[in-house]
């Protein structure tokens, strides 16, 4: 129910009240439709009137429904109208539309540009052609995936710096990256993204759209291209030659390590080609620094080919250093100039080497002296010096005495320190004119070169010995020294040097002879001698291999009973020209060569061959007497050498007898009684040849195991006029015969001595009155013949 109005609102009051306007005032018809009725009221300007009209709602829009009405039966029909002509207007730009999203399509899908649209919820809702290609994935799985955001690998999800919402919220913008994406295979290829949102005009994000590209190839092509890039630097980093290298513009592209390292900061500056000349500063052989237009890499740079150039630098350290370089132009196969390169080689060490290398050529390192080639180079020199200015020159070859004897028995070491302090005693006693060299192990020489006379030459012969004479001193242990020298004067000894340094070491071994710390010039003639000796030495080495020795046995006959107890093998040579030599000529050399050991060795295992093959043959066989030299039984395999011979050929040792000098015993009288002991042991008995000969003291005598005493010759071919020799074998009898020892006495050539040795209680004898030395045939029939 409508609540009344109150009286002051109705329109006419307000109309009087100067006021206007339009109220609806609901009323109800007759036939009892509701209606309303619309009243306006306004002033009527300034007479204090009002005016109110008003009309029914119904009257009011009957006319216009029935306008509606017809109005709404025509709208479809303009609508089908204007939608034809929409259409007929629309038609070219939505045929561009498709045309341009066409192109655009088929242009992502022939570059590999994979593409891919999705909405809010992050699903695929359009993926092209190259992204199915590319993933394998069909466009419908694709569209069933959870999220565009399920393709990448767990990790890149990790650390992917963008979300869905995100995208669509705008807080992102467009978004590039470089991530995995997974394949329907399982594998995972790298990609490229770029996602950015979609907008309609109104500027709300609507989609969005990200684009692939399968970038595996590229990042593959560039690992291979940085490997190689890493391989060459690599390579060039750990060359022994520092490289720089510019480009076209002259800017500096390369360093290696050698270079860079040698840089006072350590570090690679942008610099171009005059900058890094200024950097690099180079010296000349006068330590000048080379012009800018003369350094090679800038020289390289211009055009110009440099190889080989030496410069001096000033390394990191301020040490100078010497360097080659060698700097080249770099073009293209088509010869367009590229840039120039630089190759640097550090000489130093290189010719510090090889100067240290032209030193050892010339010095000894041990005594820091010239050595024989540098010595033979200034007596050259010298000689050139003496002949033109018509003087003499001397010579002085000085060998140490027993000096192996003190590297085998105090060693190496304090050996090498006497050779040391020698040449430092030597040094200090020279003179102005003269250079002293260290020319061999223990030799030393002295070029003197104003030597007018050899009064002058001995005087100074004396006073270089005498520089000896005192001990050295190492550490806390003295050691006495001596040597033996030979001189040569020039040119009465020669106009070559290395004549005379022969002929003064010829001398040399004279004064050896003469005992130590002697001197000795040199003779005429002794050239001759060594000569013969040497050229003797190279045929007795071809003697042994060629087997011209051959043993010759000397009975030794048992003076009572006159049968033969024994024989001594002596050695002959067989020369293919001059027949038999005698022993005097090669025993000698074979000696003072070394050869005497090998030649022993065969002599011993000859005879026990020898012995065998007569025992073989059914003839009753003596002991037979071998003669050993000093350096056999100075051998440390001297006791091995008779066990194997022995060995060897199943002889009894008892059929076997060495015979020892007395210049061999007294040599290490001790070491040789013990060798004495282990041959006796082994059941081989020993002599003492050559007895009464030496200077052996009687004390040792009773101390060796040996078996018997032979009276040298030299005290039988006088007998019995000689008195004196009478007196000393009558006195060797006595002995042995104290000491329980056999006597064989050596050169009997007579009846008489025979029958005086008889009488004096000799046990056997040997020499011409029996026989001479025979062949081994020979001496095979008289021992038959003896068993008749």
């Amino acid at each position: 129910m409508t609540e009344p109005q109150r009286q002051t609102d109705a329109p006419e009051f307000l109309a009087l009240r100067a006021e206007h306007g339009v109220v609806i005032r609901p009323t109800r018809h007759q036939d009892g439709n509701e209606d309303a009725m619309i009243v306006a009221y306004a002033p009527v300007d300034s007479t204090g009137l009002g005016m109110v009209s008003q009309i029914s709602a119904r009257a009011l829009f009957s006319s216009l429904i029935t306008t509606s009405r017809v109005v709404l039966l025509l709208i479809p029909a303009l609508l089908l109208v204007g939608l034809a002509l929409l259409r007929w207007q629309l038609r070219p730009m939505v045929r561009r539309l498709h045309d341009s999203q066409q192109r655009v399509r088929i242009g992502l899908d022939y570059s590999g540009m994979g593409m891919a649209i999705f909405g809010r919820d992050g699903r695929i809702q359009e993926a092209n052609g190259a992204l199915v290609d590319m993933l394998g994935f069909p466009e419908e799985e694709l569209r069933r995936l959870p999220s565009v955001l399920s393709l990448l690998h767990p990790e890149d999800l990790e650390q992917a710096t963008w979300s869905v919402a995100d995208v669509f919220t705008d807080l992102s913008g467009a978004y590039c990256a470089q991530r995995r994406y997974r394949c329907k295979s399982g594998d995972y290829v790298w990609v490229r993204l770029h996602v950015a949102p979609i907008h309609d005009e109104g500027g709300v994000i609507v989609t969005a759209i990200v684009f692939v590209q399968d970038v595996s190839e590229l990042l593959a092509k560039a690992d291979t291209l940085r490997r190689d890039h890493a391989f060459l630097q690599a390579v060039l980093n750990n060359m022994t030659d520092g490289v720089v290298a510019c480009d076209e513009q002259g800017r500096i592209r390369y360093q290696n390590n050698l270079l860079i390292d040698s840089k006072r900061d350590g570090a690679i500056r942008p610099m171009d080609v005059d900058e890094w000349e200024r950097d690099h500063i180079l010296l000349d052989a006068n330590r000048r620094p080379v012009p800018m237009a003369e350094r090679p890499l800038s020289r390289a740079f211009h055009g110009e080919i440099v190889t080989g150039a030496e410069f001096l630098v000033h390394s990191a350290t301020g040490e100078l250093r010497q360097l080659q370089i060698s700097s080249y132009p770099l073009h293209d196969a088509q010869q367009s100039f590229l840039g120039a390169v630089s190759m640097s080689r550090d000489l130093t060490e290189i010719r510090s080497a090889h100067a240290h290398a032209q030193w050892l050529a010339y010095h000894d390192p041990l005594t820091e002296l010239p050595n024989r080639n540098k010595l033979l180079e200034h007596a050259e020199h010298a000689m050139v010096r003496a002949r033109r200015n018509r003087k003499e020159m001397a010579l002085f070859f000085l060998e140490i005495n027993r000096f192996k004897a003190i590297n085998d028995t105090l060693g190496h070491t304090v050996g090498d320190q006497v050779l040391v302090q020698v040449a430092a005693r030597l040094r200090s006693s020279l003179r102005g004119a003269e250079t002293l060299g260290h020319v061999g192990d223990d030799e030393f020489a002295v070029v003197s070169e104003s030597m007018p006379d050899v009064p002058a030459i001995t005087e100074r012969a004396e006073q270089l010995l005498h520089a000896l004479k005192a001990p050295l001193l190492l550490g806390t242990q003295e050691i006495h020294v001596s040597a033996s020298m030979g001189i040569v004067r020039y040119p009465a000894d020669g106009d070559d040097v290395s004549a005379l340094f022969s002929r003064a070491d010829i001398a040399m071994h004279e004064a050896k002879k003469k005992g130590y710390g002697q001197w000795a010039l040199y003779k005429q003639g002794s050239y001759a001698r060594q000569r013969q000796m040497f050229e003797m030495e190279g045929a007795l080495r071809r003697a042994l291999d060629a087997t011209e020795f051959v043993p010759y046995y000397q009975p030794k006959v048992d003076v009572a009973t006159g049968r033969i107890v024994g024989a001594e093998a002596l050695l002959r040579w067989k020369h293919p020209e001059q027949g038999l030599v005698a022993p005097a000529e090669f025993i000698p050399i074979l000696e003072d060569t070394g050869l005497i050991v090998a030649v022993g060795t065969w002599v011993l295992n000859t005879v026990c061959a020898q012995q065998t093959h007569w025992q073989s043959d059914g003839i009753s066989i003596v002991p037979v007497a071998v003669n050993c030299a000093v350096a056999q039984v100075q051998n440390d395999r001297f006791v091995g050498v008779v066990q194997d011979a022995i060995d060897t050929h199943a002889l009894d040792p008892g059929m076997l007898e060495l015979e020892i000098t007395e210049s061999v015993l007294m040599h290490e009288p001790e070491r040789v009684a013990a060798l004495i002991a282990q041959l006796r042991a082994r059941g081989v008995t020993t002599a003492i040849d050559d007895f009464g000969t030496g200077y052996s003291s009687l004390a040792y005598l009773k101390h060796l195991p040996v078996t018997a005493l032979k009276i040298d010759r030299a005290f039988i071919k006088d007998l019995p006029q000689d008195t004196d020799d009478l007196a000393i074998v009558k006195a060797v009898l006595l002995l042995a015969r104290e000491l329980g020892l056999r006597v064989v006495a050596e050169g009997v050539e007579t009846a008489e001595q025979l029958e005086l040795l008889r009488s004096h209680g000799c046990d056997a004898y040997q020499g011409y009155f029996y026989g001479r030395p025979v062949p081994a045939d020979e001496f095979a029939a008289l021992l038959r013949q003896q068993a008749v």
